[in-house]
């Protein structure tokens, strides 16, 4: 319990159902606000067009996890006892995902350094060359579709608002 001069100010248990209500009521706030921008034109596509890439990068976020998850097993299994970065599963898993975004650790022991470089290189290679480039092309791909379909998505997304508060007059 928190205290000011002995006073209980908020129990422990009833403060985090307050911070849960409020997280609902903050999201919903921020959907609803969200829903009235898809009737702006050009928030409407912008917004259709971020949703899309969205969903459509699902995919290839499980790639991602499924190839960090076999990368940090290989890595773990060969050098969990010559560095830091190996000496856990999920220190593994963290390690592999920052090599993929550069931050890149050399300290291993001296008879592990040229198989782990060599490692570390076909790592780089695989996240940053196909794996990167393969999610670059799917945005494109995305985006240019949702160039194509824009403006009839933004028609469609205006007259189900319409309908939906139609109704109720």
């Amino acid at each position: 319990m928190s205290t000011i001069d002995g006073d209980t100010v908020v129990d422990k248990e009833k403060k985090v159902w307050y911070n849960l209500i409020m997280l609902f009521m903050v999201a919903a706030t921020w959907m609803r606000i969200m829903g009235l921008s898809f009737v702006i034109p050009s928030l409407s596509k912008l917004l259709l067009t971020l949703t899309a890439m969205l969903s459509s990068a699902t995919t290839f976020i499980c790639i991602i996890l499924g190839y960090l998850l076999v990368t940090a097993t290989i890595f773990k299994a060969l050098f969990q006892e010559s560095s830091i970065a190996y000496i856990d599963f999920l220190f593994s898993i963290r390690s592999m995902f920052d090599y993929m975004m550069g931050m890149y650790v050399y300290e291993v022991e001296k008879e592990y350094v040229i198989v782990h470089t060599l490692l570390l290189w076909v790592h780089i290679y695989i996240a940053n060359i196909f794996l990167l480039n393969y999610l670059v092309a799917i945005l494109s791909t995305v985006y240019e579709e949702m160039l194509e379909n824009g403006e009839f998505a933004f028609k469609v997304m205006k007259y189900q608002f319409i309908e939906r508060y139609n109704i109720a007059f």
